[in-house]
Parts: structure tokens; sequence; C-alpha cells
């Protein structure tokens, strides 16, 4: 299987739209805040053939004071943990093939590498890519993470949503 990771708010619109889509070269919650270098840079969709949460997916927590980056815990507290699995021979590129194809620059591609092995990920080995919407009938199972259960559970809407609605009342 292989996996993008997201958050249950951003979860509930892939839901409504019914596809995941590349995300935009900028991402002021990432963990990363890739910039990009041209305006040729094609924005990829990512995936990991990891199981386990893909610590360059947690989020920022911004306010009036300032921003702190949050780890695995503190994404799962304040914006729940989420994600859609697709088969492993669906058509996704390696790391370094679709970094090339998306014209990104080699600065830029060496610093996500650095980030993502100081986050303990495996970009090289696990890592996976497509300039193309993946459509809700490609995908194999949507999970959430239950903080109660400490785990992933496949997910319908309704539970999905009582999730969101748990997530806002805490």
């Amino acid at each position: 299987m292989r996996w993008h990771y997201t958050t249950l708010a951003s979860l509930q619109v892939i839901l409504e739209d019914g596809f995941l889509e590349p995300s935009p070269l900028y991402d002021d919650e990432s963990s990363a805040e890739l910039i990009a270098d041209s305006a040729k840079e094609r924005p990829v969709l990512w995936f990991t053939s990891s199981p386990n949460w893909e610590e360059t997916a947690n989020k920022a927590l911004r306010s009036l004071e300032g921003s702190r980056q949050l780890d695995r815990e503190g994404t799962l507290e304040y914006f729940g943990l989420a994600r859609v699995g697709v088969s492993e021979g669906y058509p996704l590129e390696k790391f370094l093939r679709i970094t090339r194809k998306s014209r990104q620059k080699k600065r830029l591609t060496n610093r996500l590498i650095r980030t993502a092995v100081e986050a303990g990920s495996n970009p090289h080995g696990d890592w996976w890519g497509t300039f193309e919407r993946v459509y809700e009938k490609d995908w194999n199972v949507v999970q959430i993470y239950s903080a109660e259960k400490r785990g992933w559970e496949d997910s319908s809407e309704l539970r999905l949503f009582e999730a969101v609605d748990r997530l806002i009342k805490d």
C-alpha cells in the first residue's frame, strides 16, 4: 500500500471533492515550508510506502504570537490524522524521478531530503509522487487515526464527521 497522509479537516474536503490533488508549491502549514524557485516548477501529490505517519506531514500552529511546528502528537491534537491508501500497482513515480520531472531545483530537492531524513523519513526508498489527481475510485482505503485505540481505523464518512466534531469540541 502507498499512503497519502493528511489531516481530518483536509480529508473532509478531499472526500467532498472525490479526489486527491497535487499540493501547492508553498504550504505554510507544512514542516518543509517549501517555496518554488521557478514558476515552471510543477506541484507533486506525494505518497509513501511507509505504514507509519509521515513526519513531514506535521503541521504548524499559527497564532498572533507566532508559530510553532507541531510534532505528530500536536498535529493529532489540533488537526487529527488521516490517510488515503492506493495499491502498490497504482502508477506513481519514485522520489528522484518525480522531483526531476517537476523541474524542482537541486538545492530545493536536497533541502527536502535533509528535512525528511531529519524527521526520520526515507524519501529515496519510500516516497512516490504524481502530477495527476488521484480519484476516489482508485483509493483502496481511507483511514483515520484513533487516539483512543492508538491506531489506524478504516473510515466511513459518518465516522469521519464524528471524528471532526470531536476534534472541534476538544
